[in-house]
């Protein structure tokens, strides 16, 4: 390289050379993108990146991406690792300035000053001046539609067509000889950056363009069309311009570029374009797939929640104080209160007759017929001013249901385009307030309010709330999906209702967020649900994905989303305007299976045999999606003819315990962002064999019948030695069972030292625990701590298992406990805390169960939270009758991304707060039936009726217990804590 180049171009070289060895890496950090949407996120050499200086990169077609850089040599990832080669593997030069792959899958490296090396995967092979290159330092690298490659270099382009070379330089044309990139458009015309611009080249003539047209710097470093055609020039020193309709536009580091010395650009399967730069690692940036409208682009306000797309292709967004903005593809109208419209429109549905319908806060609804508004209120018949959702239904009447967020509502107003006629909890409307409506396929229509959700038939209600198993019963959206089934967003998640029961969907199941504001279903049969805080998630029917702001969404809340002619999402944000979504070409995300972890750690196996006695097999894995920040994984496990339902994980990490003898096989595959699965899963045989002593044992055995007859007479005579070994044998059983039984009373007394012998004294309640495991050590365990005078907590828990599996995670579990209560915080914050120590702690071999409830007796306030434990039960002695307290969560100790929620209940003199471990519902009796959830209840609610205290209340609930469960033994401990609401 002469002093030109490294003055003009400020590359400073790398001497140190990496070790070749896999680093894990970290998502990298994100900034917004400047100009256009998106976000960028920046890799260094802290996640594995073999040196700063990028200067190539190139994604294969396994999707593995490589990265040469400036003295590190190369480094190649795989979205999960880095792995980097040098001169020792092979390597013309350590300082790379290109990267290709042909069209025979060879991977092609030129170097600073080594000429160009080709990898076929195994061996390197490498060109030179001296076998026609027209210089050794290779910038740049493609092969052409006829086949033939071409190289950049400091002396000019050279052609190679497998046999011979040809060079061009600037008596051909060329704007400088030393080209430092070189790319074929979409059209066939080659492109060559150089360090006097950039130069076209049709076959024919040449054509070059610079700064006097726009771009950003004379020095050319690399070229890359975009999938719409947008042709991306890197340059030294003057940042990444894009040339689109003969027009250029700039980005630099003001605009979140790492560098703006550009070594290299790369566009990936998934959209992203990668640029690499000279000191400032790799950018990455999404291209043409979010458009972000806001207040700068024409959006009278940011906060928008509602959209339509009408007939004639224009979108309606209804805003939050701005009115409503008609987008025709190129401009904003907006029309306001002046044309006697609300501020904040709230709905927006066109009529059979083409009519725009805008429902708004506080000022009715208005409607536009493309040249006159007219607004109806209360004054014409209308229930309420605050019109929050809106349909017609198929006679062409418009429904209008009223109420917002801060204003109850009165109702639901039908109008047939004369009459006005207003339904309303007198009728049988669950609920004044309505925060949405729908007509399903045999024309009845469904009402969301704030009670539950009412389907109406055209004579009568009928309502479903929580009771018949709706998550919550404030309905903010609903919809009917293609199968029939109905989806209702409320404020706990979204519930699918088939017709006969409810499944509920939450954050624990993939749920971006538990408030969901819009339902949506696109083209090809995804769910879209559009969320109050979490972005948007995507649901294909067994995997949810999401998108976020991170992504290039507007903002993170979601109230509206449709699908336009062209098949584009628009989604509705707050305080972010509109997003529009042009899905890219799906690219199904590889995924590896990098080890199995038994008796010892397996890597690069497809084929493994263990014993039976490991008692844990944890399979590792990852998937490869550039475009995807979190991917999520379906796996399942089948033994031999037995076949396995798919399961849904997001960590990259499964475990199986106790696995029975047999032959499994393990699959795994990776959903990307779009729901697209990988093309074929990553499999593992697995063998589970017989442990070797037991395999010594069988054929001992054998061998033994074999020879029994041989040895019948000596036996005989050993009779007499067998007995007086055999009485020595019962001696030492009987002393080994009298130690162990020591050891037994010992462990006992400990855990049973870890609960509390006295019942905790404090005014305005009366409590009562105990604890009865079912062998002498068990998993359950409870304990009271004092937060003030007036606040107790009492808490329950169950670790899986019995006896000593349980009993020590429980003392562990005692430990900790004490340490976060002692850190204080409310019992959210505490859940939250014990959850991430246990799953650190267990690390897999169990999990714990807890229940917690706090009373502040001043006020009479019980806030509790609970972990998989049985729903504790509330007698309300003012009803004279029992309720569940129901709240679910993960166990403990599974899931770092566990959601725990609180629940709040008023108590009343005489009220019963009673937690029960599942050995109290679930004890059996000789028939081998259980005393299950009903008759606890009722036994609770028989306590309470006679006015029992704590501890009679707990004395009688384990006598009607062991009453049912007459002389079967007790099979799991027992454990229950009891709070009276007392004077």
């Amino acid at each position: 390289m002469d002093t030109f180049f490294r003055l003009d171009f400020g590359i400073c070289m790398i001497c140190a050379c990496l070790a070749l060895h896999p680093t894990p890496v970290d998502a990298g950090q994100s900034i917004s993108a400047g100009p256009g949407s998106g976000y960028w996120s920046t890799y260094d050499v802290t996640v594995g990146l073999a040196g700063a200086k990028v200067s190539a990169m190139l994604q294969d077609r396994s999707g593995t991406l490589w990265f040469g850089t400036l003295g590190g040599g190369v480094s190649r990832y795989d979205g999960h690792t880095w792995k980097t080669f040098s001169t020792k593997d092979g390597l013309a030069d350590n300082s790379i300035w290109s990267i290709y792959q042909d069209r025979d899958g060879h991977l092609w490296f030129g170097s600073d000053g080594g000429g160009v090396s080709r990898y076929d995967g195994h061996t390197w092979m490498t060109f030179s001046t001296e076998h026609g290159l027209a210089s050794n330092h290779v910038y740049s690298m493609i092969q052409d539609r006829a086949g033939h490659l071409w190289f950049g270099t400091a002396g000019g382009a050279s052609r190679f067509d497998g046999k011979t070379w040809k060079t061009f330089s600037t008596q051909d044309g060329l704007a400088h000889n030393r080209v430092t990139a070189v790319y074929e458009d979409g059209q066939g015309h080659l492109w060559f950056g150089t360090a006097g611009g950039a130069s076209r080249f049709d076959g024919k003539t040449w054509k070059t363009f610079s700064t006097q047209d726009g771009l950003a710097h004379n020095q050319v470093s690399a070229i890359l069309e975009d999938q719409s055609g947008g042709l991306w020039l890197g340059t030294y020193g003057g940042g990444l311009s894009q040339y689109e309709d003969a027009i250029f536009r700039t980005f630099t580091t003001k605009d979140g570029l790492a560098h703006n010395w550009v070594t290299s650009l790369l566009l990936d399967s998934e959209g992203h374009l990668w640029v690499g730069t000279d000191g400032g690692g790799v950018s990455r940036y999404s291209v043409n797939v979010f458009s972000v409208f806001t207040s700068a682009d024409g959006l009278p306000s940011n906060v928008t929640l509602a959209l339509l797309e009408d007939r004639a292709g224009n979108i309606w967004v209804g805003t939050d104080g701005g009115g409503l903005s008609r987008y025709d593809g190129k401009t904003f109208t907006t029309f306001t209160t002046e044309d006697g419209l609300g501020e904040t429109v709230r709905a927006i549905v066109q009529d059979q007759a083409g009519n725009i319908w805008v429902g708004t806060d506080g000022g009715g609804v208005s409607r536009y017929d493309g040249k006159i508004w007219k607004t109806f209120s209360t004054k014409d018949g209308l229930a309420s001013n605050h019109v929050y959702s809106m349909i017609q239904d198929r006679d062409g009447r418009l429904w209008f249901g009223t109420g917002s967020f801060a204003v109850a509502g009165n109702g639901v107003s039908c109008y047939d385009g004369q009459t006005w006629k207003t339904f309303s909890t007198k009728d049988g409307l669950a609920h004044n307030t309505i925060g949405s409506i729908l007509q399903d396929r045999d024309g009845h229509l469904w009402f969301g309010t704030n009670a539950g959700v009412s389907r109406y038939n055209g004579q009568t209600f009928v309502t479903l709330t929580t009771a018949d198993g709706l998550v919550h019963n404030h309905i903010r959206a609903m919809y009917q999906d293609r199968d029939g089934h109905f989806w209702f967003g409320t404020e706990r998640g979204v519930s699918r209702y088939d017709g006969r029961a409810f499944t509920t969907f939450k954050v624990k199941n993939g749920l971006a967020d538990n408030q969901v504001r819009s339902i949506y279903q696109d083209r090809d049969g995804h769910l879209w649900f559009g969320t109050l805080g979490g972005g948007i998630s995507r649901y294909d029917g067994q995997v949810f994905q999401k998108m976020t702001h991170h992504d290039g969404l507007g903002g993170n809340g979601v109230y509206s989303i449709l699908q336009d002619k062209s098949g584009s999402l628009w989604f509705s944000t707050l305080n972010g305007g509109i997003t529009r979504y042009r899905p890219a070409h799906p690219s199904p995300p590889p995924v590896y299976i990098d080890a199995v972890t038994a008796d010892y750690r397996y890597e690069g196996v497809a084929d493994l045999s263990i014993s039976s006695s490991v008692g844990l097999v944890a399979f590792e894995f990852h998937g490869i999606s550039f475009k995807t920040r979190a991917v999520v994984y379906r796996y399942r496990m089948q033994k031999a003819e037995q076949p396995a339902d798919w399961s849904v994980t997001f960590d990259n990490r499964i475990e199986f315990q106790d696995l029975e003898t047999g032959i499994y096989t393990f699959e795994v595959e990776a959903v990307g962002q779009d729901l697209v699965y990988s093309a074929q899963p990553a499999v593992i045989k697995l063998t589970v064999h017989p442990p070797y002593a037991t395999i010594a044992l069988m054929v001992g055995l054998g061998v033994a019948l074999i020879g029994l007859g041989v040895a019948s007479n000596y036996a005989v005579r050993r009779r007499r030695e067998r007995d007086r070994a055999q009485k020595e044998l019962i001696q030492t059983q009987a002393q080994l069972m009298e130690s162990m039984q020591k050891e037994l009373d010992t462990a006992h007394e400990m855990q049973m030292g870890l609960m509390p012998t006295e019942h905790p004294v404090i005014k305005g309640l009366d409590v009562a625990g105990r604890c009865r495991p079912a062998s002498q050590v068990g998993g359950d365990f409870f304990q009271y701590f004092f937060l003030a005078e007036d606040r107790l907590v009492l808490t329950l828990a169950d670790v899986t298992g019995h006896g000593m599996e349980a009993a020590i995670p429980a003392v562990m579990f005692s430990g900790i406990l004490g340490s976060h209560m002692e850190m204080g915080g409310g019992i959210q914050a505490v859940f939250e805390r014990l959850n991430r120590s246990l799953k650190h702690a267990l690390d897999g071999s169990a999990f714990v169960c807890v229940s917690m409830g706090e009373f502040e007796t001043s006020s009479g306030m019980f806030r509790m939270s609970n972990s998989a434990c049985p729903y504790p039960y509330h007698y309300r002695a003012a009803t004279n009758d029992v309720v569940e307290l129901k709240l679910d969560a993960y166990p403990m100790g599974i899931s770092l991304d566990t959601e725990f929620e609180i629940l709040e209940r008023q108590l009343q003199t005489g009220d019963l707060i009673v937690f029960c471990s599942d050995g109290i519902n679930e004890a059996d009796n000789p028939e081998g039936e259980q005393f299950g959830f009903e008759k606890t209840a009722e036994t609770v609610r028989q306590a309470g009726s006679d006015g029992l205290g704590a501890e009679a209340t707990l004395d009688y609930i384990l006598e009607v217990v062991d009453a049912f469960r007459g002389d079967a033994p007790q099979s799991d401990d027992m454990t229950c804590v009891i709070a009276r609401v007392v004077d």
